[in-house]
């Protein structure tokens, strides 16, 4: 007559004796969350880069970040997620550590990959093979930044100098023509 704990869904029951089911759910997210280390939500820094070569960097945090969550390097998705009109080309990424993410290496997971040439490998000599740690193509928690393409063109920021700047050439253009 022992308990049975089933985890289904994020949702704890217990299995008790003569078939009774009974729901632990507060209470078993704490245990398990604390035992596990808790559940962590998505944060990303996504570097963006459009067709003329200008590159931005936006911050995704918990739920803003959660449709990046599960794909894979070269899927396209909506650039809705960071505040523009179009499509963002996956291009690659890191982990925390500075781990790049590959796109022939499967799956979430760092993994020890032998490597000729490619992303990651700096500086090899003809034939020199190295075996190197990389992070699979798919994203997760534990990656800190993602390389994105845009496929329009990102929009110019003014900056505060610039601003000061430009109205003050605008009063004086106006003053010097009456």
């Amino acid at each position: 007559m022992s308990t049975i704990i089933l985890l289904h869904m994020g949702h704890v029951t217990a299995s008790l004796p003569f078939g009774m089911h009974v729901s632990y759910v507060a209470y078993y997210k704490k245990i398990i969350s604390h035992r596990y280390g808790g559940v962590r939500m998505a944060s990303f820094k996504v570097t963006i880069s459009d067709t003329k070569g200008k590159s931005t960097s936006k911050e995704l945090k918990d739920s803003d970040a959660t449709p990046l969550l599960g794909l894979q390097l070269g899927a396209e998705t909506d650039a809705a997620i960071v505040g523009l009109s179009g499509t963002l080309l996956l291009t690659g990424g890191s982990d925390k550590s500075g781990v790049p993410m590959r796109s022939d290496v499967h799956g979430a997971s760092r993994k020890h990959v032998l490597l000729s040439k490619g992303v990651g490998l700096q500086a090899a000599e003809k034939g020199q093979r190295v075996r190197k740690l990389m992070r699979g193509n798919t994203i997760s928690e534990e990656i800190y930044q993602i390389n994105c393409r845009y496929d329009g063109e990102l929009p110019v920021e003014k900056q505060e100098g610039e601003e000061e700047n430009a109205q003050d050439k605008d009063s004086t253009t106006s003053s010097s023509s009456s």
